[in-house]
């Protein structure tokens, strides 16, 4: 297969479209990471954006709108009686309208009770579908153009770090998808926090925090207790959002984490043993994982990152990465 690279023009926006509109698979810019874009009502193209990736079947990909009213397509929550099955969600229509007016086009995806038309293959097989409106222009036209929503996971192969420039997916998945459209590296730089709406619990954590959703919402917002522990291998175990079950971000090399007052005492070790050494004084989420690629492409033979300190919730999702990075490889 060859992938062909698309501008941010209008004309090269609508070739990609037409791409999608046809069950193919399109790499696409976002202010999070770059996105594997596919029909979100397609089962076939589902599983296409599955095997390009090599990612396991039941961890659910994130449904990607142009406007909020497209969640009409994915989920009744938006209808003013949404059904005996969807009571839990009674009364959700104004947060859903308040947190979109806050964070959309933005980094928060939240989770609700899927339609019948969206197939299982995009959603992992649950009953739930995650939404979310990127903030990127060329891919907001080529939701649109396309006529159809976008299933999108990160352009990544699955469990290498996740890409923040067009370049990262050509790297993974050239000639695995149809296209990749070159627009701007990513500003946020970590994917999207997953915000489950029927317990206000963050399933993964990202550059919109607890507090953040609370001053909006006016609800407590807590982790899921899922984010303290190693993501579980249990085969019967079905993640409600992406990075619960499975190894991810993982580079090349060894990577330890370890307190940052003994970061360098730790580089100096190794090097003493003739090993080439990178390390991260301290990781920050526009450039994590575009580090982790670098370290890959230089050969290092083990990384060390300098540990975040506590109590900040976005250093907790940075941390979030970094741990997953390492296998929870911690000195």
């Amino acid at each position: 297969m060859k992938t062909v690279i698309y501008d941010t023009s209008e004309k090269d926006i609508k070739r990609a479209a037409a791409v999608i509109a046809k069950g193919g698979l399109v790499a696409f810019p976002t202010e999070t990471v770059y996105g594997l874009g596919a029909d979100a009502f397609d089962s076939d193209a589902a599983k296409k954006a599955y095997a390009a990736k090599g990612r396991p079947s039941d961890n659910p990909l994130i449904v990607h709108i142009a406007k909020t009213e497209d969640i009409r397509r994915l989920s009744p929550v938006l209808e003013e009686t949404a059904g005996e099955e969807f009571k839990e969600y009674s009364g959700l229509k104004a947060l859903i309208e308040r947190l979109a007016e806050a964070f959309w086009p933005g980094p928060l995806t939240i989770v609700l009770p899927k339609r019948p038309e969206v197939p299982g293959e995009t959603t992992g097989c649950l009953d739930t579908v995650a939404v979310r409106m990127p903030a990127s222009e060329p891919t907001l036209s080529l939701i649109a153009m396309s006529g159809t929503l976008l299933a999108g996971p990160s352009a990544n192969l699955s469990g290498h770090p996740s890409p923040t420039c067009w370049e990262h997916v050509k790297e993974d998945l050239d000639g695995r998808i149809n296209g990749i459209i070159a627009g701007e590296p990513c500003e946020g730089g970590i994917e999207s926090t997953v915000l489950d709406l029927r317990t206000m619990t963050i399933l993964r954590p990202g550059l919109i925090t607890p507090e953040m959703i609370a001053a909006v919402t006016g609800e407590e917002v807590s982790y899921d207790k899922a984010l303290f522990e190693k993501p579980s291998e249990d085969p019967d175990y079905h993640p409600l959002a992406p990075g619960q079950k499975y190894k991810h971000y993982a580079p090349k090399a060894e990577m330890h984490i370890v307190p940052e007052e003994k970061l360098m005492e730790r580089v100096a070790e190794e090097e003493a043993k003739s090993k080439k050494v990178g390390y991260i004084q301290r990781p920050e989420a526009r450039t994590f994982f575009a580090k982790l690629r670098e370290f890959d492409e230089e050969a290092v033979d083990i990384i060390f990152a300098a540990a975040l300190p506590e109590g900040d919730s976005l250093s907790f999702s940075i941390m979030n990465r970094v741990l997953k990075s390492a296998g929870y490889n911690i000195e």
